[in-house]
């Protein structure tokens, strides 16, 4: 793997190092590698010979606009879908729509969300975790399993 694979430190500059930025990094790291083996030009979700899902994060056009809205929210510029592949873009995005997802979770109570919990909401959707209680093992088999990679990858690069 390459230095551009990984999580930009400059985003981690950017945002100050808040209290969860170097644990976000290291959660989307996972996701990333989950999704798409951080391969930042990475396409998917193909309808009607068109791609749906973008970058090494796999994010749609829906939850590219709630991590822009996180960053307005929080005082920082937005990035245009155009520009899903510029490197800074998609961390950038990705870590204002995880930090989106965390305020969620804790608007249901649920203050400490695990990285399976977010995984599944990361690929579900809110409305989609919600149904299985934001508990990734009630999931179908294959998100279950998802989840369970991103914890596992998870929990090997915070060792």
């Amino acid at each position: 793997m390459n230095a551009r694979s990984y999580f930009s430190v400059t985003v981690l500059y950017l945002l100050h190092w808040t209290s969860y930025a170097l644990e976000d990094a290291k959660v989307l790291t996972a996701i990333g590698l989950v999704e798409t083996g951080m391969k930042r030009e990475a396409v998917g979700d193909i309808v009607k010979n068109k791609p749906t899902a973008f970058g090494c994060y796999q994010m749609h056009k829906g939850t590219w606009e709630d991590g822009n809205e996180q960053l307005m929210r929080e005082g920082y510029i937005s990035w245009n879908l155009t520009q899903w592949r510029v490197d800074i873009a998609q961390d950038m995005v990705a870590s204002a729509y995880l930090r989106f997802i965390r305020q969620q979770l804790a608007n249901r109570g649920i203050k400490k969300p695990t990285v399976e919990q977010m995984a599944l909401v990361w690929n579900l959707g809110f409305n989609g975790a919600l149904k299985y209680n934001f508990n990734y093992q009630l999931a179908p088999a294959v998100k279950s399993d998802y989840c369970q990679r991103v914890g596992n990858i998870y929990r090997d690069l915070i060792k």
